[in-house]
């Protein structure tokens, strides 16, 4: 179940952090993520809606990678339009999307991330 780590890991977070969004031990995570355990159906939903994709794609050995080797990341529209609105900023601005973004995470508890 190594896309778990991957999709965490794309998101920012530590295994604890996953952990307390889904209710879990780091423990537990860490056994997913190595394959020691694998999670019950009710807690790959979870997994799915958090991660914003499906239970197929974090159960399959198949990776989904992009030309230049990087994990692909199914991205809502939304996503999708904060990306391109993104790209189009100067540099400094940028930072200071990054800076805020970064803040926010840090006052947001995990049923908002």
């Amino acid at each position: 179940m190594h896309k778990i780590k991957v999709m965490r890991k794309a998101k920012g977070m530590s295994q604890q952090e996953l952990a307390l969004c889904l209710n879990t031990t780091q423990q537990t995570i860490c056994k997913y993520e190595t394959g020691q355990t694998i999670p019950t159906l009710s807690t790959l939903r979870e997994m799915s809606e958090f991660f914003d994709t499906t239970i197929d794609y974090l159960i399959s050995d198949e990776a989904e990678r992009s030309s230049s080797g990087v994990p692909r990341l199914r991205l809502s529209r939304d996503e999708y339009a904060i990306i391109q609105s993104y790209r189009q900023l100067p540099p400094q601005s940028k930072k200071m999307l990054r800076n805020i973004a970064s803040k926010m995470l840090q006052n947001t508890d995990c049923s908002e991330i």
